[in-house]
């Protein structure tokens, strides 16, 4: 290319973001943590909000206090366990985006002391109920060649530890399921991302550690994690980038996190 055309270009090429407003944007694990904050960052946008989560006083406040911000907005509420048996098959079909946000972690037991039924807890949670779920929208957004979806991952889905086995598996298993849509589903001009937080201040460590919170608050202890606002922050980023563009995975981590292990802590 010339280079007086390809610096007039750069000097004055202005990218058209994707409005995402009246858009229908479900989103699961919107009670707490990266949900609730990402429904929170969306909403000024104005999209069809679809919220799905366990708890429905939470459910309800949430819905309240969107709509008491953002006169106007339509948000549904969709109170139920997407572990549950059948569970997605009442959600909608006719979807925009799809953002699997929905995810925990059970233990930090070696595998000979690990309970079986957390684990099962975890794959079900993790990976099977968020692939049914993908599995009942996908053939909508194929049908009208369009569409978007967003699932959390983790730095876990990168690097195992110990005690992690199972949790490591199902984000490992996730990334792999996404890296096979991606290739099924690019001729339809459906976008894939993947994002991959490192160590982010929710209730995670709390459900993790089944209500202990000495323990979890000594996960964040002497650091500076990301926050819940941090993540929504690039969520909205990747789902108003322009239509041509797909961002595959992200990976976030605190400025003093070098690896899934490797976390430098201030001494008190």
């Amino acid at each position: 290319m010339d280079f007086k055309l390809e610096l007039e270009r750069a000097l004055h090429s202005q990218q058209t973001s994707v409005s995402l407003e009246g858009k229908r944007i479900l989103l699961t694990g919107a009670t707490a943590g990266i949900g609730l904050a990402l429904a929170c960052h969306l909403a000024p946008l104005k999209p069809h909000l679809l919220l799905v989560g366990r708890r429905a006083e939470r459910l309800k406040q949430l819905a309240d206090a969107l709509t008491e911000r953002t006169p106007g907005i339509n948000v549904e509420v969709f109170c139920m366990d997407l572990n549950a048996p059948k569970a997605v098959d009442s959600l909608p079909l006719d979807i925009d985006v799809l953002i699997n946000n929905a995810g925990l972690a059970l233990g930090k037991d070696p595998i000979q002391t690990a309970q079986w039924s957390d684990w099962q807890t975890v794959m079900e949670t993790n990976i099977m109920s968020l692939m049914r779920l993908t599995h009942r929208v996908v053939p909508h957004m194929v049908a009208k060649k369009s569409g978007h979806i967003v699932s959390l991952c983790s730095i876990a889905g990168h690097q195992a530890y110990a005690g992690g086995s199972v949790y490591c598996a199902s984000k490992a298993a996730l990334r792999i399921f996404h890296q096979a849509l991606r290739q099924e589903l690019c001729a339809y001009d459906i976008r894939l991302s993947l994002v991959s937080p490192g160590m982010v201040e929710t209730e995670f460590s709390v459900v993790r550690f089944k209500g202990d919170t000495n323990t979890a608050k000594s996960v964040y202890a002497g650091i500076d994690p990301l926050l819940p606002e941090d993540i929504a922050h690039e969520i909205v980023h990747i789902l108003k980038s322009p239509l041509h563009v797909n961002v595959d995975e992200v990976i976030l981590m605190p400025t003093c996190q070098g690896a899934a292990t490797v976390v430098h802590r201030r001494h008190s």
